[in-house]
């Protein structure tokens, strides 16, 4: 069970196909979608939730093949613990005990 005050992470991802702008574009709203589906569908308080885009040339598979590609539309999602938080430059720090 994920700690109730745990704050998650979702970074968006891409494939290589399109332009730099168009998928910045959609790696955010990728990621804005599975935010959406936390805080509105699973009541996940929006405070918690850190939204993300990978760089531009990263990816989480290949992109030479159609299924490397199709593994790259994606968002990775993860947590970080209730004692962190992030700061105001998005960086996950611990907190005092």
């Amino acid at each position: 069970m994920l700690d109730p005050g745990a704050i998650l992470h979702l970074t968006g991802f891409t494939d290589c196909l399109g332009s730099g702008s168009s998928n910045a574009n959609l790696r955010m709203n990728r990621a804005s979608a599975v935010e959406d589906y936390f805080v509105l569908v699973l009541g996940v308080d929006r405070n918690r939730v850190f939204v993300e885009t990978a760089a531009e040339v990263e990816y989480l598979d290949t992109n030479e093949t159609p299924i490397g590609r199709a593994a790259n539309r994606a968002v990775a999602i993860s947590w970080s613990p209730a004692a962190q938080r992030l700061d105001r430059r998005m960086r996950i720090v611990d907190l005092p005990p």
